[in-house]
């Protein structure tokens, strides 16, 4: 089993280490972490920006798909209610048409008129 030798080892000054373990942070340290952590929310503020940009301009286009078919669908049912009516006009022209060669059927024949009357 191996020994851990302290002869063959190399032993730092503990000055060096003070900075690892230092908790107190220098004015510059804390200068650069502001930056730092300005950046990162700046970082972010811009990527929700972008995301919000994104869903702005998807819904903008839903809004007009929507807009359009709303107008196409108006646009039929405009026409199914005007082939309805001309439907309705149709047959009320049926109808008097039908009244107009019943009443004419009932006329005697022109050559028995007496012309001589009009």
């Amino acid at each position: 089993m191996a020994m851990f030798n302290f002869k063959h080892s190399i032993l730092l000054p503990i000055t060096t280490l003070d900075h690892f373990f230092n908790s107190e942070k220098s004015p510059k340290d804390e200068n650069n972490r502001s930056v730092f952590n300005e950046t990162l929310d700046l970082e972010r503020v811009m990527k929700d920006k972008a995301i919000l940009e994104e869903e702005s301009r998807r819904l903008d286009e839903a809004q007009e798909r929507l807009h359009l078919q709303a107008r196409m669908l108006c646009g039929k049912i405009m026409i199914q209610e005007m082939k309805k009516r001309n439907g309705e006009k149709r047959q009320a022209l049926d109808q008097l048409q039908e009244k107009v060669s019943s009443l004419e059927a009932q006329l005697s024949p022109p050559s028995m008129l007496n012309t001589s009357e009009y």
